[in-house]
């Protein structure tokens, strides 16, 4: 038998300031006026066997592959775990920040 399936989570708020430039649609002047609902980083991590993983889901738009790559090898600096086992996602909303490389 294997041993159990432990899994962990974290969330963290990460609504930028208003004021911030928003991304999503045609309007590239669009700035943060208020606040809805936060924008979250939420983390889950699973470990079996000696072997972990973690999921990354963020409430923004997109991230790119350089991006990406930066926040997996940071990850892997403090937790362990391998950048391979480390799945990054995105929300895609449309009333986020828009991250650097991509127009925001």
């Amino acid at each position: 038998m294997t041993n159990p399936l432990r899994v962990g989570v974290a969330r963290r708020d990460i609504t930028p300031a208003l004021g911030t430039p928003l991304m999503g649609y045609a309007n590239r002047e669009r700035v943060a006026k208020s606040v809805r609902d936060p924008l979250n980083v939420t983390t889950l991590v699973f470990e079996q066997d000696g072997q972990r993983a973690g999921l990354v889901t963020l409430d923004i738009i997109t991230v790119d592959d350089p991006v990406i790559a930066k926040m997996r090898g940071a990850i892997h600096a403090a937790t362990g775990i391998a950048p391979a086992n480390i799945t990054l996602v995105c929300s895609q909303t449309h009333r986020g920040p828009g991250t650097p490389t991509c127009g925001g």
